[in-house]
């Protein structure tokens, strides 16, 4: 894990979480969903920003008892 990388990754997604959001405001729109969006498109299950995190895994298997 590379503190620096990651505290870089989430300024840069909180930038581009607020310039999106002021954008959206020019148009009319409000700034949270544009907000929840950003954040969905950043998770590490999208893949559609760059993330040296992994998402979770769950390892308990299902039980046949």
């Amino acid at each position: 894990m590379n503190l620096g990388e990651d505290l870089l990754t989430l300024g840069i997604l909180l930038v581009v979480a607020y310039v999106l959001g002021r954008l959206g405001k020019l148009i009319g729109l409000p700034s949270i969903p544009i907000y929840m969006i950003v954040g969905l498109l950043a998770s590490p299950y999208s893949g559609w920003f760059p993330s040296t995190s992994t998402p979770p895994t769950s390892n308990s298997s299902p039980s046949s008892g």
